[in-house]
């Protein structure tokens, strides 16, 4: 099982990742985020997903990097969310330290390449070609975040 963690400012919210890159988020009493205390949070999270020793894969985004996985966890051989970060799938967090559990290797790099992909991808369509409101309303709110 694969595994997004967002841990800023003392708090963490985890995301079970399936096959697609969608992401469903594990609530602690109703609540995606919560306060984090390392002895209390990975208890929670072992409780909640049934861990039995199964070797689990982590991409953490954090804003401190001594940010640690639970030692009684069993990380994967091979990260399964490799392939879906080098599809694109993986939605970083800008100027956050990134950890990968195992690691994956030239993680920023494979980014890049995708941001820059992404951008020759886009271009901006006249509004007069635009077919639908919800484009509309896009380009036009892009334009005011030019200015």
């Amino acid at each position: 099982m694969s595994y997004i963690i967002n841990y800023f400012k003392h708090e963490i919210a985890i995301y079970l990742v399936d096959e697609n890159g969608e992401k469903k988020a594990l609530k602690c009493k109703g609540e995606a985020v919560q306060t984090y205390c390392s002895k209390n949070f990975w208890q929670w999270f072992k409780d909640k997903i049934n861990y039995e020793n199964e070797a689990l894969s982590f991409i953490v985004f954090s804003d401190e990097a001594s940010f640690e996985i639970d030692e009684t966890i069993a990380i994967a051989t091979k990260n399964s969310l490799e392939a879906l970060v080098k599809k694109g799938k993986i939605d970083v967090i800008e100027n956050a330290t990134v950890l990968t559990y195992p690691h994956i290797e030239d993680f920023k790099e494979i980014r890049v390449v995708l941001e820059e992909e992404e951008r020759v991808e886009k271009r901006e369509m006249p509004i007069s070609e635009v077919t639908n409101l919800e484009d509309f309303f896009k380009q036009k709110t892009q334009g005011f975040n030019k200015r």
